[in-house]
C-alpha cells in the first residue's frame, strides 16, 4: 500500500455533524409544512416516511438547505443506530453532491465524500468527486492520499495499474517525490506485467532520476534496475526493437549480462556484429564480477 487513507470516522467524526443547523433566515423561510415535518423527523430521524416526504416537498420547492439539514439528522441518528455500512456510505455521497452541486459547499462536501469513502471502500463516485476537490483547491497531497487509496482498493489489473501511472504523474510533477512516483511505476509493473509501456515508462524514470543524482550509489542501483527492464522487454518484441532496449540497457550499464547475452545474438540477425566488439570493451572496463570480465575477454581472443 503506497499510503494509508486516514480513518474518518476517528478523525473527522467530531467535525461531520457540525454547522448542521439551519440558519434563523433560513429557518424562517420554510412554510408550516416543511417546519412541521421538520419536527416529526427530529423526533423520530429513522423515519423514511417523514424523510422521503421532506426530500419531495424541498426539491419541489428548492429548499436544498432545509434537505441537507435532514440528510444530516437522518444520517446522525444511523450512524448512532450502527447502521449498514454501505447504505451509510451512499449516505454521505447523498450528501456529498448536495453540498457540492446545490449548497456549492465544496468543504462540506469534501468530509462527506470522504466520510463515504471510509465507510464503503468501494465508493468510487465519492471518491472521484473527493479527488476532483481536493485538484480543484490545489491540495496535491490530499489528491495523491486519494489516489492512492484508490489503487489500493482496486485488484491488480489494467485499472490498478492506470491509477497507479496517474499517481507517479502526480508525486512527480505536483509534489516533485521521484521516489514515491518510482515506487507508484513498480507497482504499476507488477500490477500488469505485459504492459511494455508501463515497463519502459518505468525504465525512463529510474534513469532519469539517476542521472539527477549523478554517481552516488543509489544512482547506480536505478540504472541497474532500468537495465535489467530494458533488457527484459527486449525478449517481448521483433528484433529491431529489440536490438535497441539492448543498446539503452547497454549505455545504462555496460556490464549488464543479459543485454550482453542478448546482443550476441540478435546484432547479428540484425547485421550489426560490428557493434559487439565496443560492448565487450565496455564491460570489461566497467565489470564489477571478474567472472564476467573473464568470459567477455575470452569472446574476444
Amino acid at each position: 500500500m503506497l499510503l494509508q487513507a486516514p480513518n474518518i470516522a476517528k478523525m473527522r467524526g467530531d467535525a461531520l455533524f457540525q454547522n448542521v443547523r439551519l440558519s434563523d433566515n433560513v429557518r424562517d423561510s420554510m412554510d408550516a409544512n416543511a417546519r412541521h415535518l421538520m419536527t416529526q423527523l427530529r423526533q423520530n430521524p429513522l423515519d423514511y416516511g417523514v424523510l422521503d416526504a421532506l426530500r419531495v416537498h424541498c426539491e419541489a420547492n428548492g429548499d436544498y438547505a432545509a434537505w441537507a439539514e435532514a440528510l444530516e439528522h437522518h444520517l446522525r441518528a444511523s450512524t448512532e443506530a450502527d447502521g449498514d455500512a454501505i447504505e451509510l456510505g451512499r449516505l454521505h455521497f447523498q450528501l456529498g453532491n448536495l453540498y457540492r452541486d446545490q449548497l456549492k459547499r465544496s468543504d462540506r462536501a469534501l468530509v462527506h465524500y470522504r466520510s463515504a469513502i471510509d465507510f464503503d471502500a468501494s465508493q468510487r463516485p465519492a471518491l472521484a468527486a473527493a479527488r476532483a476537490i481536493t485538484v480543484e483547491q490545489g491540495d496535491w497531497a490530499e489528491a495523491a492520499s486519494l489516489l492512492a487509496y484508490e489503487a489500493d482498493s482496486l485488484p491488480a489489473g489494467p485499472k490498478r495499474a492506470a491509477a497507479l501511472v496517474e499517481l507517479a504523474q502526480l508525486y512527480k510533477t505536483q509534489l516533485r517525490d521521484r521516489e514515491r512516483a518510482e515506487q507508484a511505476l513498480r507497482e504499476a509493473v507488477s500490477s500488469a506485467r505485459d504492459d511494455l509501456q508501463l515497463q519502459h515508462q518505468l525504465a525512463t524514470t529510474l534513469l532519469e532520476g539517476a542521472d539527477q543524482l549523478g554517481t552516488v550509489p543509489a544512482a547506480e542501483s536505478k540504472r541497474r534496475e532500468a537495465a535489467g527492464l530494458l533488457a527484459a522487454m527486449a525478449h517481448a518484441v521483433s528484433d529491431d526493437y529489440a536490438f535497441a532496449y539492448i543498446e539503452a540497457a547497454l549505455d545504462a550499464v555496460p556490464d549488464q549480462a543479459e543485454a550482453l547475452q542478448l546482443l550476441e545474438q540478435v546484432a547479428p540477425r540484425m547485421g550489426r556484429s560490428d557493434t559487439l566488439a565496443p560492448r565487450w570493451l565496455a564491460a570489461i572496463r566497467g565489470a564489477r564480477d571478474p567472472k564476467l570480465a573473464r568470459t567477455v575477454r575470452l569472446k574476444m581472443a
